[in-house]
């Protein structure tokens, strides 16, 4: 938003989604609660596996987290899975996230996921555009958190691996505490009432799209293709805005040990969404090595490839509890944002790489992460759950 009249309604607005926050919390905690009791047919089920994982989670922006991560195969029902995790970090970040994937969704072809996350965290936002100031690092903390659901169908009268997706997500946040992370004063100027969502709000993002998926693994991949095209658009919230993402990612095997996988990924976002939306490059996935999310704008571009050495390591206790499979990893990156399509197309590229190693745990249900990423922009030190992508 850059105009003072749509400043004060969106700040109206912002003020009146407020008293819907504990509607938030209430439906994460039935989320967690209702779905595993969704299975009243166990009694053909084969027998479930829970594994638990302590968790440690680094990052620039949100320091050194400990937590936990329970992942249920089998639950509530064959073909579903359940995800758990609670993390707290030493910059104060706390989050408690439920994630339900099913296979069949009530006897339909529809595969089914529902996830919700309550949470508070340390964020940076430079502005948008490709070259921001050092100087202009702003540190804000939002609190809130996001309903997720998501359905997935196959379409074999046009091919075995094409499907078509529907998706939604709601979001809401309160943005506090924003300040330079210099001290100096001026935090108006960059995350001020001239940005959309400055001080949070609702939104929400209705996509339908299709897929072609031939991987052999939802959560660690080791070879297939996934393509994927999306359109959204906002229906209901406090910002009116539109985007298409679309992405190919590949992966395969080189041999008993070798893996090597890429992805080139585009999003761009049309109309007047709040700045925490926008696609932002130098994260922990996407340009690792560049921390803080520092480049952020309308549109953005990535490629990336990763290189993966399997090797066996049977360590006392991991190995009877999350298994011996480790990787050692080198990745490089690049990625670009620009005001639209087109003028990311043609903005300046940054690059990122580094070397990492992941903890492949009970046959491939999950990951343990830890990268270390190197750009011109610094170093960032990333452990988290999964693979990147």
């Amino acid at each position: 938003m850059s105009r003072m009249s749509e400043i004060l309604p969106g700040a109206c607005r912002a003020g009146r989604v407020k008293r819907r926050t504990p509607s938030l919390v209430l439906a994460l905690l039935w989320l967690g609660a209702a779905l595993p009791a969704a299975a009243t047919d166990s009694a053909t089920a084969p027998a479930s596996k829970l594994t638990i994982i302590p968790g440690l989670k680094i990052s620039p922006e949100i320091g050194i987290g400990l937590g936990t991560m329970a992942v249920h195969s089998g639950s509530p029902r064959p073909g579903a899975r359940m995800e758990y995790r609670v993390l707290y970090t030493t910059r104060n970040q706390m989050e408690l996230r439920v994630t339900n994937r099913t296979d069949g969704f009530f006897g339909t072809p529809w595969e089914a996921r529902f996830e919700g996350s309550f949470q508070r965290f340390p964020d940076n936002y430079f502005g948008g555009g490709n070259d921001p100031a050092d100087a202009d690092k702003v540190e804000y903390s939002p609190l809130g958190g996001y309903l997720f659901t998501e359905f997935r169908r196959p379409v074999p009268a046009l091919h075995p691996a094409l499907r078509v997706v529907a998706a939604a997500r709601v979001e809401r946040w309160d943005i506090t505490r924003v300040r330079k992370e210099d001290g100096t004063p001026g935090a108006a100027l960059i995350l001020g009432p001239h940005v959309t969502g400055y001080s949070g709000g609702l939104a929400d993002v209705w996509e339908a799209g299709f897929e072609y998926d031939t991987r052999d693994s939802r959560d660690v991949v080791t070879r297939g293709w996934h393509i994927a095209q999306r359109f959204g658009t906002s229906l209901a919230g406090d910002y009116a805005f539109r985007q298409a993402e679309s992405w190919i990612a590949a992966y395969e095997t080189l041999g008993p040990r070798w893996e090597v996988a890429g992805k080139l990924w585009q999003k761009t976002m049309f109309g007047d969404p709040p700045f925490y939306l926008e696609p932002n490059l130098g994260n922990e996935d996407v340009l690792r090595g560049v921390p803080n999310k520092r480049f952020r704008d309308m549109s953005a571009q990535a490629a990336q490839a990763e290189l993966r050495f399997n090797f066996a390591l049977a360590l006392p206790i991991i190995r009877s509890w999350l298994g011996k499979d480790w990787q050692l990893a080198t990745f490089a990156e690049t990625g670009r944002v620009g005001r639209d399509f087109e003028d990311a197309s043609h903005a300046k590229l940054h690059y990122s790489g580094g070397v990492g190693g992941r903890l492949i745990f009970n046959e491939r249900a999950g990951a343990m992460r830890g990268d270390l990423g190197f750009s011109e922009h610094g170093v960032a030190l990333i452990v988290k759950f999964n693979q990147a992508f």
